[in-house]
């Protein structure tokens, strides 16, 4: 296991490895506190994880167990400029939904005291976390009574407090009249400062019954700092089930990006708590000669309400957008409070892999564009051989 690290204007240092050998597929994340302190972690698929620490200009620590032995560590997940937290599972032999826990991490990689979250539904089912500044965590996912698929399920959202280590009631998801399954809706959430929550919903119109009308759309649903729920506000009439992410900009307000599978992306910007102005959505105008491929996009923000969107592209003369294999081209767009500007091409680029892109944003507005490059060995898969990183200051 190796790490790299560096900064912006000095570029990378040597990699060292923290751990090794090891036998067996990891997934692998890296987190960064508002201190500076680098949280390296890997784990096996439904395993326990590890992770190794950093100071700032430090040496990394000996690897220790993240989460507890046996459980299943689900997400490490980074507040914009505060701690890092680790949430985990504890597996159940009856068909309930896991209970899942969540604890800070310290700078040594130690975890902070358990909160116990509830029980929601982990991986292959939606779930998806936000960390805010003061320790404090949203969960939205599916939570049921029985076997996945087949007992009552519903989508709820559960807020978090480290420091008074107790978490709400699960808040049921309404999204018109529609029932929610796991294979019905997609959602997505912001977390601001003030405790202001942001949580997206598609809900496909495809997978309306008969008798659920109005249903499908795209949809914002806000909880305000004090705890009270606005009306559910539809932002599309008509969304495809497809990519759908959530940022907050720090400033109360949270950013929306949607992307049918057939469409390109679009994003909505001043969702503000009390509901009062909702932009246009706008849409990233492709660099020259190139159209938007059928893959991830990518949204990133800072406290200064900037934000960053990436993708992939491929030259817009191809017949057929790759799916799976290598693009031709990253392209990134910046923009702030309401503006988006025109999508730039990064470095040249051959044999990207179309589900890598994913950038980051600082405070001061500096982006970095990280993607993988390799080869298609044979038509519908790709084999990674490194990664590209690309730089922009303002």
């Amino acid at each position: 296991m190796f790490v790299d690290r560096g900064t912006l204007a000095g570029g990378f240092q040597a990699p060292i490895a923290i751990a090794g050998p090891l036998r067996e597929y990891l997934q692998l994340s890296v987190a960064v506190s508002g201190t500076g302190t680098v949280y390296a972690v890997w784990h096996a698929f439904a395993g326990s994880g590890m992770v190794s620490a950093a100071p700032p200009g430090g040496p990394f620590s000996a690897p220790r167990e993240l989460s507890p032995a046996g459980d299943e560590l689900v997400a490490v997940v980074q507040s914009p400029g505060g701690p890092v937290a680790a949430v985990w599972a504890i597996p159940e032999r009856s068909s309930r939904a896991p209970l899942l826990s969540y604890a800070l991490m310290g700078a040594d990689g130690s975890r902070g005291p358990a909160v116990k979250v509830g029980r929601v539904l982990v991986p292959p089912f939606g779930v998806h976390f936000a960390l805010n500044d003061r320790g404090e965590l949203a969960v939205v996912g599916i939570t049921n009574n029985g076997s996945p698929g087949h007992g009552p399920t519903s989508a709820v959202v559960v807020t978090c407090s480290s420091a008074a280590r107790r978490c709400s009631r699960p808040h049921p998801i309404q999204v018109g009249a529609i029932g929610h399954t796991e294979e019905q809706v997609e959602d997505s959430l912001a977390l601001s400062e003030d405790g202001t929550l942001t949580v997206l919903a598609v809900a496909d119109s495809e997978e309306c019954r008969p008798k659920a009308r109005p249903c499908g759309g795209l949809w914002a649903i806000t909880r305000r700092h004090n705890g009270g729920w606005l009306r559910a506000r539809k932002l599309a009439r008509k969304a495809e089930w497809g990519e759908l992410d959530a940022v907050s900009d720090g400033q109360g307000d949270a950013l929306a990006l949607h992307r049918g599978a057939s469409e390109s992306a679009q994003l909505w910007s001043g969702l503000e708590a009390n509901g009062a102005r909702i932009t246009a959505p706008a849409r990233p105008a492709q660099p020259a000669g190139y159209a938007q491929a059928g893959n991830p996009v990518t949204l990133a923000a800072n406290s200064q309400q900037s934000f960053l969107m990436t993708w992939c592209t491929y030259p817009a003369a191809e017949a057929e957008p790759p799916v799976v294999h290598p693009c031709n081209q990253v392209a990134a767009a910046l923009g702030s409070d309401d503006h988006l500007e025109t999508a730039q091409p990064l470095l040249p680029a051959t044999n990207v892999d179309v589900g890598s892109p994913e950038g980051a944003l600082d405070g001061a507005g500096e982006a970095a564009v990280i993607w993988n490059y390799g080869l298609e060995e044979t038509p519908g898969t790709f084999e990674a051989r490194g990664v590209s990183i690309d730089i922009h200051r303002p």
